[in-house]
């Protein structure tokens, strides 16, 4: 299968692309991942189903769907670092919503349910003013099953007074964060000590070679599915 590579152009094509992701959110992640390991990274979605009386698109086996010239947000494929046990983003912040971590990343039961922790932590993030997030760990990964996710927040515009507490408890590991979320967060200013570096830098670096790597930066405040654009 091959897809055409495009840009997003239309409300309509947005449109599509939600409603088959509520039709068949599993077909539509293998179909991503497909692209991705093809090289693929636009992927489109239109309607093209029978219609019912009212001359409107019904439902249909995904048989009757097609991908055309149609781009969403890019998280570019993994790529092998030598030393390193799993194949890793290649390096930089790749800019991505929640709904594309979804599609490339939250490929199983347990990914599912880690994923769903950070959306819990990210609209309580987004509900303090928090404009952004990175994404990293074996979750971003091409580890099967990761333990958790790490991730760390911008703290320019948070409002201290609507920032829940458990996201400045470090404690015991992170025992907290881990319970509330399924993951552990960090403010991406603070200085990891371990290394001199902010969290942000820290994170962009292989904890087993120390070679640079990729991390996805995550824009909250208008992020379609924390704004109820997209069904989780």
């Amino acid at each position: 299968m091959r897809t055409s590579v495009g840009r997003r152009q239309t409300a309509g094509a947005e449109a599509n692309f939600d409603r088959l992701w509520q039709i068949a959110p599993e077909e539509v992640r293998l179909i991503h991942l497909h692209a991705l390991s093809e090289g693929i990274f636009g992927l489109s979605f239109s309607l093209h189903a029978v219609s019912d009386n009212d001359g409107m698109p019904e439902p249909s086996p995904l048989a009757f769907y097609q991908l055309q010239h149609y781009c969403c947000k890019v998280i570019p494929g993994l790529i092998p670092l030598l030393g390193s046990p799993w194949t890793v983003l290649p390096p930089g912040a790749h800019a991505a919503n929640l709904e594309d971590v979804a599609i490339a990343f939250a490929t199983n039961a347990w990914r599912r349910e880690l994923f769903d922790g950070l959306v819990l932590a990210s609209g309580k993030l987004q509900l303090a003013g928090c404009p952004a997030i990175y994404l990293d760990g074996s979750y971003v990964t091409g580890k099967p099953r990761p333990a958790d996710f790490d991730a760390c927040w911008d703290p320019a515009g948070v409002d201290p007074a609507k920032l829940d507490p458990v996201f400045l408890e470090f404690a015991n590991g992170r025992a907290a964060q881990k319970a509330a979320f399924r993951g552990e967060f960090f403010p991406s200013s603070m200085m990891c000590v371990d290394v001199g570096q902010s969290f942000v830098d820290f994170f962009q670096l292989d904890r087993f070679t120390g070679k640079h790597k990729g991390i996805i930066s995550i824009p909250l405040l208008a992020d379609p599915l924390l704004t109820g654009k997209v069904q989780p």
